[in-house]
């Protein structure tokens, strides 16, 4: 079952999904539909800027909620709920209404099955594939509710199909890394040696970052709620 949902949850990797977005983009610009190809712009920038600031605020000060464990938006999440509803919607014709609808539909259910691949593998808390799926699903609906695409601008399904292919090829064995870019972004804004860590984040969110290596946190006597030593240990991948 893990090999499963680690294979799901490939389908949400930056560099699967990214060119997909870009093609999207283009495609509107060809088709003149600057209108869309505004608004798909605009919404999934500012959703990716979200994702990627949200990160850099807790790896480079350890902004976040400890209360949720929410330390960022769930990139995997947020990419898959904005890119496959509007690429579903975008291939539909709207002279089948009820084709289109149920498009959509399989694919924010697509969506949500990739959300609970991360939270399944221990990649993100239920709170940020939570939100990170509520800022996608919003990027999608901006172009499915403000941008109403027929005729010309229908996305061929072959665009997509072939897209797909070169996107999955180029990706296998050759993963983005992303969140090694973005921890080096963390490092440089904030001018810290080591980014924030969520098990001892979680544990004393209010103590100096110093103070936030595996030693400080196992000799403490005040561990939060529901974070025992062990656990500890198995977020961090020290053996038993």
């Amino acid at each position: 079952m893990t090999n499963y949902w680690e294979e799901l949850t490939r389908l949400g990797e930056s560099g699967f999904l990214l060119p997909l977005g870009l093609l999207l983009w283009f495609w509107l610009v060809f088709a003149r539909c600057f209108r869309a190809s505004f608004i798909w712009a605009a919404a999934f920038g500012f959703a990716v800027l979200a994702v990627v600031a949200s990160k850099i605020a807790f790896l480079g000060w350890g902004i976040g909620i400890p209360s949720l464990n929410f330390t960022g938006f769930s990139g995997h999440t947020m990419l898959a709920a904005a890119l496959f509803p509007a690429l579903a919607y975008s291939m539909s014709k709207p002279e089948y209404p009820r084709l289109r609808a149920a498009a959509v539909l399989g694919a924010f259910v697509l969506a949500f099955l990739i959300a609970v691949s991360r939270v399944t593998l221990d990649a993100h808390s239920v709170s940020e594939v939570i939100a990170g799926f509520l800022l996608g699903a919003a990027a999608a609906l901006a172009l499915i509710g403000f941008a109403p695409l027929g005729g010309r601008a229908v996305l061929p399904v072959w665009v997509v199909l072939v897209a797909v292919a070169l996107s999955g090829a180029l990706s296998i064995g050759h993963r983005v890394p992303s969140h090694q870019i973005i921890v080096t972004m963390a490092l440089k804004l904030s001018g810290h040696e080591h980014p924030y860590r969520r098990a001892p984040w979680l544990l004393h969110p209010d103590a100096p970052l110093a103070l936030r290596d595996l030693e400080a946190v196992r000799v403490s006597t005040l561990p939060a709620p529901g974070v025992n030593a062990r656990t500890l240990d198995v977020v961090l991948g020290v053996p038993a």
